[in-house]
């Protein structure tokens, strides 16, 4: 199992959207020394380059860009359930699985 947490996932997700590690930190409320070592053990974990960093340009690797909309979906998913959680909605039923290949 790789063992992705939904912290990696979300910076993860904020890398992607500004392609710039200082934005990107800022925006996940982290110092860009947290964002950048959490983006490396993700990237060990998955045993993949996921940005490709140069000087001050990052760029998305296929890796990356490949799992980028089912991160998006995973995150989505997860407010969705803190959503319905805040109000208070009766608990759902069934199995939920989450699956990152």
């Amino acid at each position: 199992m790789i063992g992705l947490t939904v912290r990696q996932m979300q910076y993860f997700e904020a890398l992607a959207q500004t392609l710039h590690f200082g934005r990107a930190a800022k925006l996940a409320g982290v110092s860009q020394p947290a964002l950048s070592s959490q983006i490396a053990e993700m990237e060990l974990r998955l045993n993949c380059r996921l940005f490709e960093r140069g000087g001050k340009s990052v760029r998305m690797t296929d890796e990356a860009l490949a799992m980028l909309p089912r991160i998006e979906r995973i995150l989505a998913d997860i407010r969705e359930i803190e959503t319905t959680a805040r109000r208070g909605r009766p608990a759902m039923e069934g199995r939920f699985r989450l699956g990152i290949i």
